[in-house]
């Protein structure tokens, strides 16, 4: 069958297109493969607590072993690194066609065509580089577990990671506080037993070592997003211990002093969180109390707000209570009656609210 001019026009026309759509498709596929490197490069140094929430993460003892969910902060990420780079492919390959374009060059290609080859060409580029780095990634990574399992005692801990961030022997009180830090499937946690953090860059890791009379028991890691990913304020500088209802409390010699912070961007949202913080506690309490003192115009320092003093018939307790703001932060402290404003003055000057990424990283340059 001998085919008329028209319709081998046709035909050729159907066959550029066809191209081009196997050529787009092709390219989406190349750069999906590029940004799920990226995505998997991601997750072995940095974990994924950072866009799926550190709630969502529960570390096993095992290293490098975790469970997660939350699909829509997944595809979120991924999407994100595909735009990434798809637009970076995108735009250099734009570019080289248009200079190629404009010399001239391959004059019987169009613009588009010649966008098109040239993202594929980037495209492949793409994938290798950053097959290479994930690759590169994950033999690292492997190499530090494997050290990690053969480290016996704390001294191979430190060694390998350098001086531990935080260390303590750890009573009943302080297993909230561990919790906080990350979710572990088995922890080690055991009043008692002494408990050294170190920290490693590359993967970014903590890791949590329980000994017992010198000799190693117990191993918990997580990454270190996901403590970042925990924006509780814990007081530095001071001791201090979590409750099982999740309030923090600082060790103090007149009594047990409730303790709690929040960030604000600025001055008057500090004071907008403050008075907030008022109405809120006045308003908690079950039974009924006695406001013995309130001034609303109270400073120390730097800081200012309300002071309260208030008695409760029912537990037969004089709290005092400063509910305060700074620059950039709201300040919540409550004691019993001998609690004294100098003794607020001193607390004020010792403590310096930090979420406990924080904590640590401070820890580890004190040891500098």
């Amino acid at each position: 069958m001998k085919l008329s001019d028209k319709q081998k026009a046709f035909l050729k026309k159907l066959a550029v297109w066809l191209l081009r759509i196997a050529g787009w498709w092709l390219l989406l596929n190349l750069l999906w493969l590029a940004s799920q490197c990226l995505y998997h490069k991601q997750i072995e140094l940095y974990g994924l607590a950072d866009f799926v929430g550190h709630e969502f993460v529960i570390y096993t003892p095992y290293l490098d072993d975790f469970f997660y969910t939350n699909p829509a902060g997944m595809i979120i990420r991924a999407i994100q690194l595909l735009l990434m780079v798809g637009g970076i492919v995108l735009a250099i390959s734009l570019l080289t066609a248009w200079g190629v374009h404009k010399a001239k060059l391959f004059k019987k290609l169009k613009l588009v065509d010649k966008w098109l080859i040239s993202a594929l060409i980037y495209a492949v580029v793409a994938v290798v580089f950053t097959a290479i780095e994930y690759s590169q990634t994950f033999f690292r990574c492997a190499d530090f577990y494997h050290k990690v399992r053969e480290c016996q005692t704390i001294a191979d801990y430190e060694k390998l990671c350098g001086k531990a961030v935080w260390q303590k022997t750890v009573d009943e009180k302080d297993s909230e506080f561990v919790n906080a830090i990350a979710k572990f499937e088995k922890s080690g946690f055991k009043a008692g037993r002494e408990l050294h953090i170190f920290k490693y860059a590359k993967p970014e890791v903590y890791l949590l070592i329980w000994s017992e009379n010198g000799k190693i028991v117990h191993r918990d890691w997580c990454h270190q997003s996901a403590v970042k990913g925990n924006k509780t304020l814990l007081p530095w500088g001071c001791d201090f211990y979590i409750d099982k209802t999740g309030e923090c409390y600082i060790r103090n010699p007149q009594g047990d002093i409730v303790f709690y912070a929040q960030k604000a961007g600025s001055t008057s949202a500090a004071k907008s969180a403050a008075d907030a913080e008022v109405a809120r506690y006045l308003n908690c309490f079950k039974t009924p109390i006695e406001i013995k003192k309130r001034e609303d115009n109270f400073q120390c320092g730097g800081w200012q707000g309300t002071s309260l003093q208030i008695y409760v018939p029912a537990r037969k307790t004089m709290l005092n209570t400063f509910i305060l703001a700074s620059d950039n932060m709201m300040i919540f402290l409550s004691g019993k009656e001998n609690f004294t404003e100098m003794e607020l003055a001193e607390l004020l000057n010792q403590i310096n609210p930090a979420p406990i990424y924080e904590h640590f990283q401070r820890g580890m340059d004190s040891d500098k």
